[in-house]
């Protein structure tokens, strides 16, 4: 279903709750909001209003239909691993971040 025309030319968003996204998905919202953060659900399906997140629903199916990808190569991100030499760590203990 499309989304509601609201004007001539102008399509309207039916955004949906993280809970109802983690129901089509399976998923408990709590993973939803990890899928959006680590950008699996594309930016322009998870859209954030302010500490809440709500999801494009016609974005979402599109998405899944799609096969669910937003990554290239699949769901995990390929990086391009430095290797340090195990010297440069002995001895050391990880610094601590200040919060």
């Amino acid at each position: 279903m499309p989304g509601m025309v609201a004007a001539e030319g102008e399509t309207i968003m039916k955004l949906i709750t993280a809970d109802r996204a983690g129901d089509i998905l399976g998923c408990s919202a709590q993973r939803v909001y990890e899928l959006a953060r680590v950008k699996i659900i594309p930016p322009g399906v998870a859209i954030p209003l302010g500490r809440q997140l709500r999801i494009d629903e016609d974005g979402l199916t599109q998405w899944l239909a799609s096969g669910g990808q937003a990554l290239e190569g699949g769901w995990r991100r390929q990086t391009d691993a430095v290797s340090i030499p195990s010297s440069a760590h002995e001895g050391r203990l990880p610094a601590r971040r200040r919060r």
